[in-house]
């Protein structure tokens, strides 16, 4: 019981961490042929924390328990029951796969507590890895199932398979990715000059410059939102669905106008906070260049355009609602001069 009261402290340490996830599981374990014990069922409970900057996403403490398992007594050989509870640690790498799912990989050890001491089946420390997939209906809750091959560090190595279905909430303050700020400078009112010589040239204007982090120097004049266009990419897709080509080409004719020949172009892709930020931040770049590249091709210089995804961290409206993640999922083209 000592372990278990180690597990308990170690996931109230986790609960005060930030960006934190708590998951119920219900499940059960394919014991290998060697084994005295019959497949069984497990629940249990599992408290993860993120972990920043480092080679893993997160670590999770977890408690399974399994109540009245059949076991094969060798002396005498009768059959008798048992509880079990497992406490263990991983240490979970998460792959975006789509905006709402995930893909991990988890690496863990973990400790065996038999509520009866048997002469052929003693308490065991054990080592553990699996593979999840975790799909997110909100923010906050996700449908997570997990498969997971158990080793007996101790003699002989006796092995079990888990497999398990749970229900995660994710709380506490989740880290934002720092926004790209787009500078506009205003340019001064231009002064006439009198030239009093012919051979004397007023100097051409200078163009607004495009600086190497990709900012924009110069007056926003007009921003076209593309979502009041009636132009909206398919979930999880960059591709230009066939009613947005003519809105695209009409703002490509717009820049090849004599008026607008200064005119640069900056594209902005943005998503609402539905999955992780880094799958959001590349789904919203991808759309931006999307844009980007059928403005080119609608013959708009290539050296005219900055394309930037900014994900979920420049929201127009709150995510709490889906009228207000329908409103942040936009792309915004702007024209600078």
């Amino acid at each position: 019981m000592k372990k278990i009261a180690l597990a308990v402290a170690a996931s109230a340490v986790l609960v005060c961490a930030g960006n934190s996830e708590i998951t119920a599981v219900f499940g059960g374990v394919h014991q290998s042929d060697s084994s005295k014990y019959d497949d069984h069922v497990t629940y249990g409970v599992r408290i993860g924390a993120g972990i920043e900057d480092a080679l893993i996403d997160q670590l999770e403490v977890g408690y399974d328990y399994s109540n009245s398992v059949k076991y094969k007594r060798e002396t005498p050989l009768l059959e008798d029951e048992s509880g079990i509870h497992r406490i263990y640690l991983n240490a979970i790498k998460e792959f975006d796969i789509a905006e709402s799912a995930k893909l991990y990989a988890l690496l863990g050890v973990g400790y065996t507590k038999y509520s009866k001491d048997l002469p052929t089946e003693e308490n065991s420390a054990f080592g553990q890895y699996g593979v999840g997939l975790k799909y997110y209906f909100t923010d906050n809750i996700a449908l997570r199932g997990e498969v997971r091959h158990a080793i007996r560090i101790e003699t002989p190595h006796k092995y079990g398979l888990f497999y398990s279905l749970g229900l995660a909430y994710a709380f506490g303050e989740k880290k934002e990715a720092a926004p790209i700020v787009v500078t506009t400078v205003q340019q001064p009112p231009v002064i006439p000059v009198v030239v009093e010589e012919q051979s004397k040239k007023k100097p051409a204007a200078e163009e607004p410059a495009i600086t190497k982090d990709g900012e924009i120097k110069g007056t926003v004049v007009k921003t076209i939102s593309l979502t009041q266009q009636d132009f909206t990419f398919a979930t999880n897709s960059a591709v230009i669905p066939a009613s947005g080509g003519s809105v695209l080409k009409t703002i490509a004719d717009e820049l090849a106008t004599k008026e607008n020949a200064n005119i640069k172009v900056l594209i902005e892709g943005h998503t609402d906070s539905t999955g992780s930020d880094s799958y959001n931040l590349q789904l919203s770049q991808k759309r931006a260049d999307a844009i980007k590249n059928n403005l080119i091709n609608n013959g708009v210089a290539k050296d005219r355009i900055i394309s930037k995804g900014y994900g979920e961290t420049k929201p127009v409206q709150p995510n709490k609602t889906a009228e207000g993640r329908a409103a942040n999922r936009r792309v915004e083209v702007i024209f600078v001069q």
